[in-house]
């Protein structure tokens, strides 16, 4: 009776540390997809 347990909280760890993970990601490609178009506003600004 106990594996069961183990077995079920291991799954639920497993899919909360796959669901940080593609947080990460997410967090990262927002991060190089957002500079290149901030420092194209900057500098828009900056020549106007």
């Amino acid at each position: 009776m106990y594996i069961y347990l183990h077995i079920d909280v291991t799954m639920c760890l497993l899919a909360i540390v796959e669901i940080l993970r593609i947080t990460l990601l997410i967090i990262e490609m927002q991060k190089t997809l957002v500079r290149p178009i901030a420092k194209e506003l900057t500098s828009a600004l900056a020549l106007e």
